[in-house]
């Protein structure tokens, strides 16, 4: 490729909950795993298989643009 694009993207996953205050934890380890960790994990799948999709897309627009060259 003789001039390459570079298209940058952004997502915002985010999780923002108060585990501790002052040294000292305000849930358990389990509320952590079970829901804090669980949670979070099932997001970033969430996130992963949204930015696959968007690739296979951007796969297809680039393969359909380079046929309309041809």
């Amino acid at each position: 490729m003789a001039n390459p694009k570079v298209i940058p993207l952004m997502t915002i996953v985010r999780l923002q909950v108060p585990v501790a205050d002052a040294g000292r934890m305000l849930v358990d380890a389990a509320y952590l795993q079970k829901y804090l960790v669980d949670f979070g994990n099932e997001k970033m799948e969430a996130n992963w298989e949204r930015t696959t999709r968007l690739h296979h897309v951007f796969q297809q627009k680039m393969l359909q643009h380079v046929r309309c060259l041809c």
